[in-house]
């Protein structure tokens, strides 16, 4: 047996060896007593006769030694059909799973594609005339595993006869199957509208996934809550989707769809052309209420609008250096802040757009992505403008009772200038003297303190749950500082472990983050941007990609942005100018001024003018 079909055969249990068949034993009951007729007419010795009585006895003795020799040998029959049917059933397990994982592999659900990293040589492989299989779901589907049951004769015992029937039950079904079938069909999706609608965007990412875009082109539905998803698809656009259609494609240079992905409450509202009508209700239970071979129960595998819009950007931007779509468009020269400043926000994080790539704007999150985040970039790469845009941004679209910033520049303090009259920062440290560095390190871990109580007067988990505004730490030039005051490393490596919860968060920069920034702090930091760096292994030490040592040397602004939960993906980061800050100080100018975790050093003289006015008592002081 090779070994490919020992993967799709499994041999069934021989059989427990029927009884044997049991017979008494004449001819050894009567010879005995004919022998002791005969001695007893020869001798007349009534003694002859007791042998008589052997025949028998003997006979009997033998028969009941072979019904105890036949259970046993039953019984270790039965224990050996056992243990071979155990070890069939492993192998039918082990064959499903196989079986599972060369379906699944042609036909990748959407969770498995959106976690996919790197060259995907399967995607964008389907061609006009080829079917566009799509997995609905799992459920139970028919195993092409050959069980050979080698029947022949009748099973002695029902015991061993169900054992029998439950193997061939469980070769034939294979359990948790990617259910397929051709998207060419059309799909319509009903049932409770977000649930329809998570499902119909796992089955859109899965055929954006199949066709190529320079092949097919899509025509996006009107939803407005799907928009932003649908747009990033690298798929050239046509006119929007019929009503109740999530997204048609077609191929290019034809006006019929080739396939149709619709939503509708009921069955009777989808448009025409969904041969297959998938039903969802509550939980991860669908039907298969239409199909023209098979309806079956379904467990439904949706993906949400974060996660298709992470996938969407990622394919646009691999089917630019792919050469799919022209790349001309994918990411923009030049960017101005102006225009992607956010309305104010309420919402717990603080997330804002200061970049954009070939999709459009880029939300960054220092809250949900980070909590910390890690910079990198060699001289003349714009690490200072990505920091300045990145604080005006997140100060336009959210109050001081909000957030707070606190910047340490260790380049002069020039770079942080146009941020100090913003309301939102608290203090602004440029190179640090060994009495300053002490002050950092008392105010910092004060700070900490502070708002640990905060968290316990309350009884909060989350600074969430309280009225304190997250702090967050901007630091230019981080190697210098550390290079010069190596105690920082302690405290630094404290707040990114106990930052998330206490809502101080980290922003740290440097030329070369890999040999500076410390493991205990990078493990914290899963927000990372690269600006141009000399060599792929600065790129890869931040990012995990080589994109940022092949950007050119005048793309400045150009980056690379790595979230935990996507692929590194090239952005232009905006820049500012001084009416983008001018904008967001004249946005807050009624705000009460912030908390300072961060008080200016005291002066070296103080005049009585300074402290007499307003004091009460004897001023001798600050």
């Amino acid at each position: 047996m090779t070994d490919l079909e020992s993967r799709t055969r499994v041999v069934a249990p021989r059989l427990p060896a029927p009884r044997a068949p049991f017979r008494f034993p004449v001819i050894a009951a009567v010879a005995p007593m004919a022998a002791a007729i005969i001695m007893w007419a020869i001798t007349r010795s009534p003694f002859a006769l007791i042998f008589a009585a052997l025949g028998p006895i003997t006979a009997i003795a033998s028969l009941l030694d072979s019904q105890l020799g036949s259970r046993r040998t039953r019984r270790k029959e039965l224990l050996r059909f056992e243990t071979d049917a155990r070890q069939a059933a492993a192998q039918i397990a082990t064959a499903h799973a196989l079986e599972r994982e060369s379906r699944a592999a042609l036909a990748p659900s959407a969770p498995a594609l959106i976690v996919r990293r790197g060259a995907d040589p399967q995607r964008w492989r389907t061609a006009e005339r080829m079917p566009v299989t799509v997995s609905l779901g799992t459920g139970e589907a028919a195993s092409t595993l050959e069980f050979d049951a080698r029947a022949g004769r009748e099973m002695e015992s029902p015991l061993v006869e169900e054992r029998m029937a439950q193997l061939v039950a469980s070769a034939s079904t294979l359990e948790s199957a990617p259910i397929t079938v051709d998207a060419r069909l059309g799909i319509g999706i009903c049932g409770r509208p977000a649930l329809a609608v998570a499902v119909a965007r796992s089955l859109a990412l899965q055929v954006a996934w199949r066709l190529s875009p320079a092949e097919f082109w899509c025509s996006a539905s009107g939803l407005a809550n799907e928009r932003e998803w649908l747009d990033a698809l690298p798929h050239p656009a046509r006119e929007p989707a019929r009503a109740g259609t999530l997204i048609d494609f077609g191929t290019v240079g034809e006006h019929q769809p080739l396939v149709r992905i619709a939503v509708a409450a009921d069955a009777t509202e989808l448009p025409g052309g969904c041969e297959i009508v998938l039903e969802v209700g509550a939980g991860l239970g669908g039907r298969l209420a239409a199909h023209p071979n098979r309806p079956r129960g379904i467990r439904i595998e949706p993906i949400s609008r974060v996660e298709a819009r992470e996938w969407a950007r990622t394919a646009a931007q691999d089917a630019a250096s792919e050469g799919l779509i022209a790349s001309g468009a994918a990411l923009p020269g030049a960017l101005g802040l102006d225009g992607m400043l956010r309305p104010i926000s309420a919402g717990p994080g603080l997330a804002c757009e200061s970049a954009a790539d070939a999709t459009g704007a880029v939300s960054i999150d220092l809250v949900e992505h980070g909590p910390h985040a890690v910079i990198g970039g060699t001289t003349g790469s714009g690490k200072s403008e990505l920091l300045t845009s990145w604080v005006l941004a997140m100060a336009a679209a959210y109050s001081p009772e909000a957030v707070t910033f606190l910047l340490v520049d260790f380049k002069g303090g020039a770079a942080f200038a146009p941020l100090a009259p913003l309301p939102h920062t608290v203090g602004i440290v440029t190179d640090l003297d060994a009495v300053q560095a002490e002050r950092a390190l008392a105010s910092l871990r004060a700070e900490l303190r502070f708002r640990e109580r905060c968290l316990a007067e309350v009884g909060a988990k989350s600074i969430d749950d309280t009225d304190v505004p997250r702090l967050v730490i901007v630091v230019d030039e981080f190697a210098a500082m550390l290079t010069e005051h190596p105690d920082l490393h302690t405290l630094f490596s404290d707040i990114a472990a106990r930052g998330r919860s206490l809502g101080v968060h980290l922003v740290l920069c440097t030329q070369r983050p890999a040999g500076a920034v410390r493991d205990s702090v990078l493990a914290n930091a899963d927000l990372r941007i690269s600006l141009r760096v000399n060599n792929r292994a600065d790129s890869a030490a931040v990012v995990g990609s080589d994109l940022a040592a092949e950007i050119a040397a005048d793309a400045r602004g150009r980056a690379v942005l790595s979230i935990a939960t996507s692929a590194p993906r090239l952005v232009q980061v905006a820049r500012s100018n001084p009416a983008d800050a001018r904008l967001v100080v004249d946005r807050w100018a009624g705000a009460a001024p912030p908390r300072r975790p961060w008080c200016d050093p005291l002066p070296e003289q103080v005049t009585l003018e300074r402290v007499g006015d307003g004091a009460p008592g004897i001023a001798f002081g600050l």
